[in-house]
């Protein structure tokens, strides 16, 4: 049997991939609601939490007659679950479920890119509290075979 066929029979039913609890490594919310900023002494008290994210993405092998050339994979959605927090108690006020297919990809990436190693997540809340009015980008980083 040819790796073509293999590829074409085996492993592109199962090309879609979802990783989860990839490292959130930078996040960012501008715009907040007015609900979700406690001013006290010029500073705001309450802040979001979020740790990890959910990578939905497509493994995408290169196959050639001879065999494989390369394999890689992409992101196709990204989502994550952000706690509101109260600095003052640490106490949970909210939860916010996110999710985009605004995905880009790190250039920085050396070699195939096959498992995402990060995300940097940019929420743009416009002034709201309903996540489906977010404006939401990431950029995924990604490594090779581990």
């Amino acid at each position: 049997m040819s790796w073509k066929h293999i590829i074409k029979e085996d492993i592109k039913k199962y090309s879609q991939i979802t990783w989860e609890k990839i490292d959130i490594d930078d996040i960012q919310y501008d715009n907040l609601p007015d609900e979700f900023k406690n001013m006290e002494n010029g500073r705001n008290t309450i802040y979001f939490e979020a740790r990890y994210a959910t990578v939905e993405g497509v493994f995408d092998p290169d196959v050639r007659t001879w065999g494989v050339k390369s394999v890689n994979s992409y992101a196709t959605a990204v989502s994550f679950t952000a706690e509101i927090v109260d600095e003052e108690d640490d106490d949970v006020i909210g939860v916010l479920e996110i999710e985009t297919t605004d995905v880009e990809t790190s250039d920085d990436n050396d070699g195939m890119p096959i498992n995402p190693s990060g995300v940097r997540i940019k929420v743009d809340m416009k002034g709201q509290k309903d996540p489906k009015n977010f404006d939401v980008s990431v950029e995924v980083d990604w490594q090779g075979p581990y």
